[in-house]
C-alpha cells in the first residue's frame, strides 16, 4: 500500500515538473476571427485563411508552429484543417502563413468555429 503511494506521488511530481518545463518555452497562441455557416439548405465549402502573428517585443519574431479548430458552435456538421502553412513560416517576413479548411452541415446544421494558432518565438 505505501509503495502505491509512494510510486503515485512520484509519478504526479514527474508530470508536474514536465508541465513546468514545458510552460517555460516562448509560445504564444492567437485566434482568428469567428467563422460561422448556417446555410437553410446545408452547405459545404472551403475557408482560406490568412494568419496575421500577433504582436510582440521589438527584439523577439513569431514563426508558425500549430494550428487547430475550436468550435463554439457545432451542430450537424463539421470542419477539418486540409492544408496549413509550413512548420517556421514567418508572416514579417512576407511570407503568407494560410490555413484552409473543408467545412460541411446538413440542412439544419450549423457551424461557428475559430482557428487557434501556437507560434514560437525566435531572436529576429
Amino acid at each position: 500500500m505505501f509503495n502505491k503511494w509512494v510510486v503515485t506521488l512520484t509519478l504526479t511530481l514527474a508530470l508536474l515538473s514536465g508541465v513546468a518545463t514545458s510552460a517555460e518555452t516562448d509560445v504564444l497562441v492567437s485566434h482568428t476571427k469567428n467563422i460561422k455557416h448556417s446555410h437553410g439548405g446545408g452547405g459545404r465549402g472551403l475557408d482560406k485563411l490568412e494568419l496575421i502573428a500577433p504582436e510582440t517585443e521589438s527584439n523577439s519574431c513569431p514563426i508558425f508552429n500549430s494550428a487547430e479548430i475550436k468550435y463554439s458552435m457545432r451542430r450537424y456538421g463539421g470542419a477539418k484543417i486540409i492544408s496549413q502553412p509550413l512548420l517556421q513560416c514567418d508572416p514579417r517576413n512576407k511570407e503568407r502563413c494560410t490555413v484552409s479548411i473543408s467545412w460541411k452541415h446538413s440542412p439544419a446544421g450549423r457551424l461557428n468555429y475559430k482557428i487557434r494558432v501556437g507560434w514560437t518565438l525566435k531572436p529576429c
